[in-house]
């Protein structure tokens, strides 16, 4: 660990979560000791509204060791993890659950059967993949994307991943994000420039954007003390 601190759930996120509707959930391999014991806290925070995905037996099994009622709550029959990904996400896709929650199955799997072209959660705009990160002595957070999904996106996909992590954090309570595009070639931040760019008569507000652009400039920035004419003073502030 790099930190002997204590994980705790970010403060204005449950506050925010908690404010709402319970959300209607699909666990995904809800037979794992673990999983469940999430589901329950998460259930009774009042969170979610579960729909518990998997393995009938295992899932009463692990119910009874953490003491849990399940009688309010729907089960899903699934015999293995694969089923139980596909059931999960075919709740979601027929509107009957708005969220997906991973249990006691690989994360490959259950992202399998959410992309699915055929039965999966495909919309207009790419999916892809963000960390929210808080720490207890900084102010706001720290958002990654994307960093499992999207491995090689061109510039048409780049915008869909800004995009997305601007709605999550608009509907987190961050007005005005700033963000960082770290891109291998010029080309691309090239692109996603010119493309981003709102017309002259776009009156809508849009968040400040930092691009930066690296191509081949292996160690030339004068944050790293090798080169002293490297002169990179906006690069070291950052």
């Amino acid at each position: 660990m790099l930190s002997p601190l204590p994980f705790a759930s970010p403060g204005h996120v449950i506050e925010k979560a908690t404010a709402a509707t319970p959300t209607p959930t699909a666990v995904a391999g809800a037979g794992g000791r673990l999983a469940l014991e999430s589901a329950r806290r998460a259930t009774e925070a009042g969170l979610i509204e579960p729909c518990l995905v998997g393995d009938p037996e295992a899932i009463t099994a692990a119910a009874s060791g953490i003491g849990w009622d399940l009688a309010p709550y729907r089960c899903v029959s699934a015999e293995d993890e694969t089923k139980a990904a596909e059931a999960a996400v075919a709740l979601a896709r027929g509107n009957e659950v708005a969220a997906l929650m991973k249990g006691q199955v690989h994360t490959d799997t259950l992202m399998r059967a959410v992309v699915d072209r055929e039965n999966g959660l495909r919309a207009g705009r790419r999916m892809s993949h963000i960390f929210y990160m808080t720490a207890p002595d900084r102010q706001g957070a720290l958002t990654i994307t994307d960093a499992a999904v999207n491995v090689a996106p061109d510039a048409a996909v780049k915008l869909d991943i800004i995009n997305n992590a601007v709605d999550l954090l608009h509907a987190l309570g961050t007005p005005e994000p700033k963000i960082a595009v770290l891109s291998a070639t010029t080309v691309v931040a090239l692109l996603l420039v010119a493309r981003a760019a709102p017309p002259e008569n776009d009156t809508v507000d849009r968040p400040n954007v930092l691009f930066i652009s690296i191509d081949d400039l292996n160690d030339w920035l004068g944050c790293l003390g090798q080169h002293p004419q490297a002169k990179t003073p906006n690069i070291d502030r950052l």
